[in-house]
């Protein structure tokens, strides 16, 4: 994953990986450990695959193994050519799927997913109340402005928000706090009737539906979204994607209108949501791309092998007569 070891309570990866190994070491015959920037496993005589999920720090592949390539948003820096040495690429926005294939890489369109052992409807504390509208995220202008949500609370349609960077910004009473826990935040979305998702730019404009939605549907909440490039799911009727204020307020309005749905419903929801979009699933999909590598015997070729060049020994680089003539 992309966050390190030292700091790694602080990236929502980590729990997304966790979850996702998890749901791997269910799966008969596998087994599934959490590796870190920087990290390469340990060489055993097992047959192994290392599966990568970035984020903003696209890595090498590891050599002489299989590697899989899991784009969860969009990495900072992506050239094709490292690209093209991980032997399977999942993507999970379709615009940036669609761009890559136009460069020629096989790419597969394998969208976000959630623990739909965490996020569960019946997380909700007894007796706590609903929460009509939710939003957990940090607000950072000159990285992410949250436009959905400021147009929330500026249209009187309020919010309960939790995150970093939001005092001064928003009504004191709307803001909760900087932080929730992996547990809290399961407690919140199952109490929430909505949740809102705002995404960065480049997140929405390369197509990648976040994981917050997904959470926020496997704890039975609906959501609300900012639109997300060639994002459709007929099987989650529960998004709905706003491209106006004037859709905001009316989607808003409607939810919140309706009577609030029942535990039975949520749990409805959470059952269908689990059976395509929980961690179980993309578990099953990545297991048999990874056991069709090892079958292969596909691995990652290293990025530079000395002498590759045939009867060309290397150059004395201390030596002008074996350098390469001057050119200008």
């Amino acid at each position: 994953v992309n966050a390190r070891r030292t700091n790694q309570q602080a990236w929502g990866d980590t729990q997304f990986a966790e979850g996702l190994a998890k749901a791997i070491r269910a799966v008969p015959g596998c087994d599934a450990g959490l590796l870190f920037r920087g990290e390469a496993p340990p060489r055993t005589e097992q047959p192994g695959v290392v599966l990568r999920i970035v984020g903003p720090h696209l890595e090498d592949p590891v050599p002489g193994l299989p590697n899989i390539l899991w784009i969860i948003s969009p990495p900072n820096l992506a050239p094709s050519g490292l690209l093209r040495r991980y032997q399977t690429v999942f993507c999970g926005g379709l615009a940036l799927a669609r761009r890559l294939e136009k460069l020629g890489l096989a790419v597969r369109y394998l969208p976000q997913a959630t623990d739909t052992g965490h996020f569960r409807p019946d997380r909700r504390p007894p007796d706590m109340p609903d929460i009509p509208l939710v939003f957990v995220g940090s607000y950072h202008p000159s990285r992410v402005s949250r436009d959905l949500v400021l147009a929330a609370v500026q249209e009187g349609v309020e919010p309960y928000i939790w995150g970093p960077g939001w005092q001064g910004v928003i009504p004191e009473r709307l803001w909760q706090g900087e932080r929730l826990d992996h547990d809290e935040l399961a407690q919140i979305y199952a109490r929430a009737r909505i949740v809102l998702n705002s995404h960065m730019l480049h997140m929405a404009t390369l197509g990648f539906m976040s994981n917050r939605s997904y959470d926020a549907l496997s704890a039975g909440a609906r959501v609300i979204s900012d639109p997300v490039l060639g994002f459709s799911a007929p099987d989650l009727p529960e998004i709905v994607q706003v491209r106006s204020i004037a859709d905001l307020k009316s989607a808003v309005h409607t939810l919140l209108s309706a009577p609030p749905d029942s535990l039975a419903a949520r749990m409805a929801q959470h059952e269908r949501l689990a059976r395509d979009h929980g961690f179980e699933a993309r578990a099953r999909v990545i297991v048999t791309a990874a056991r069709k590598l090892i079958e292969g015997r596909r691995v990652a070729p290293a990025a530079f092998r000395p002498g590759n060049r045939t009867g060309t020994a290397a150059p004395v680089l201390s030596d002008p007569a074996s350098s390469a003539p001057d050119s200008l």
